[in-house]
């Protein structure tokens, strides 16, 4: 059986690095391109994140396309000058021969001549997939879905998720879009944390085991306050390893923290109109393992 093809939509720093690593690694997909966006630094570094951890990965070929520098809509939330202040550690990697001249309107010439349906994980704010969808209706036709990392299953307004506080207005597109859409929360990279004695054995792992340990070094999470979130990694994991995790189907929609311009996903588990399925738990001990597997193939 084919493995599926996909597209990953990144902010690439430390928990994108993850994810690509399990993404490309992982054995089940197979990662067509990479969409760059900004999110806590500009369009321009989290590209230039991917090349360096796509060029230290050795996947030279896999192409990188250009995407936002800004959300459909101004608003005011923003986070910055965390993880570094390249956002992915700081860590020194080899000098960069890598370079990209695509940018989004080449990967929808692209999309539109893969053979069968490609699936997009957003692990980033979500403005290329709702550019696409706006500037061109017809890629529909080639997406089979989006899996989206974001939200709390318990709506808690206190801590919006980035992906989607940063740029409401795309996520409002995209949940009314009628696509297929799964969506994992950061409950599940909050669950399945990294603790201490994991980051150790991903040090001995190799070239990107050494890598992914200095640049953990700079995470920071509002939950995790002793460990390494998993958000990415478990959103790359739920359509690649789909039985680690239980589902549960809601009605999603973006719903806005009073008196401001932040919004939030808002899960409704009671609805009649269900237009996503959830993620409502993550099997840790098979999650980790898989990971760990994912970086020990990577060089």
């Amino acid at each position: 059986m084919s493995k599926p093809q996909i597209f990953i939509n990144a902010d690439t720093g430390i928990d994108d690095a993850t994810a690509i690593v399990v993404g490309l690694f992982g054995n089940e997909l197979k990662v067509e391109g990479i969409l760059t966006t900004r999110g806590n630094m500009s369009v321009k570094q989290t590209t230039r994140n991917t090349l360096c951890v796509l060029q230290l990965l050795g996947e030279k070929e896999i192409p990188v396309y250009v995407g936002a520098d800004a959300p459909l809509e101004k608003t005011n939330f923003s986070v910055t000058g965390v993880h570094g202040t390249d956002g992915i550690g700081d860590f020194t990697f080899p000098k960069l021969t890598l370079k990209t001249d695509k940018n989004l309107d080449d990967f929808y010439k692209e999309l539109s001549l893969i053979e069968g349906k490609v699936s997009i994980i957003c692990i980033a704010p979500l403005t290329n997939i709702a550019l696409l969808l706006s500037t061109y209706p017809q890629c529909k036709d080639k997406i089979d879905r989006i899996i989206i990392e974001g939200g709390l299953l318990e709506n808690d307004t206190t801590s919006p998720s980035f992906n989607v506080a940063s740029d409401p207005k795309s996520a409002e597109i995209i949940f009314n879009s009628g696509l297929d859409i799964t969506i994992c929360p950061s409950d599940m990279g909050h669950t399945a944390y990294l603790n201490k004695e994991d980051v150790l054995k991903i040090q001995k792992m190799g070239k990107t085991g050494e890598m992914l340990e200095f640049i953990y070094r700079s995470y920071k999470d509002r939950v995790v306050q002793k460990g390494i979130a998993t958000h990415d990694g478990c959103t790359v994991a739920c359509l690649a390893k789909p039985e680690l995790f239980k589902y549960k189907k809601a009605e999603i929609s973006v719903r806005y923290i009073t008196g401001s311009q932040v919004g939030m996903i808002y899960f409704d588990f009671e609805s009649k109109k269900p237009n996503a399925n959830v993620c409502v738990s993550v099997d840790i001990k098979g999650f980790k393992e898989y990971l760990f597997d994912c970086i020990k193939k990577a060089p």
